[in-house]
């Protein structure tokens, strides 16, 4: 299975993507983890949402999960 990872701002913006086909093993077979790294470049502190879609055999991509969190920087 691949899988896309999309980062969007508050206003919606999608500001980072990448797509992965290697998932983390874990201990419960029907989940599956994954480690992701953004670059900070170009992110401010704020309101983001991160997407995670599932890539189907043919190509078409569903959305499998939809998370906000919130963004800070310390000094």
């Amino acid at each position: 299975a691949s899988y896309t990872f999309s980062l969007y701002d508050s206003a919606e913006k999608r500001v980072w993507t990448t797509t992965s086909a290697v998932a983390v093993q874990t201990p419960t077979p029907s989940c599956a983890a994954f480690s992701l790294m953004v670059p900070s470049a170009g992110l401010k502190a704020g309101s983001y949402t991160l997407a995670v879609n599932g890539i189907t055999q043919q190509g078409t991509q569903v959305e499998l999960d939809r998370r906000a969190f919130d963004l800070h920087f310390i000094d």
